[in-house]
C-alpha cells in the first residue's frame, strides 16, 4: 500500500512545512509552559500570609479550653 503523500504530492510538501513550522514553535511553546509554572508557583506563594505567625500555629484558645466565664 501506498503512503498518502506518495499518491498526492502536495501532501509531501504540507507535511514537510507543517514539520519545519512545529520545529520552529516548540521552543516557544516551552517558553510558555516554563513562564506559566513560574507564575502560578508566583501566585501560590503570593497566597501566603508571611507576616501571620498565628496562621501556621496550633489553634490554643478555643471554647473548649477556656475557663468558663463567672456570672455576677
Amino acid at each position: 500500500m501506498r503512503s498518502p503523500s506518495s499518491q498526492h504530492p502536495g501532501f509531501a510538501r504540507l507535511f514537510e512545512r507543517l514539520d519545519e513550522v512545529a520545529r520552529k514553535l516548540n521552543p516557544i511553546l516551552l517558553f510558555v509552559a516554563v513562564a506559566l509554572v513560574v507564575l502560578n508557583l508566583a501566585c501560590v506563594v503570593n497566597l501566603i500570609d508571611w507576616l501571620d505567625p498565628v496562621q501556621h500555629a496550633p489553634d490554643t484558645t478555643t471554647e473548649a479550653t477556656a475557663p468558663p466565664a463567672a456570672h455576677h
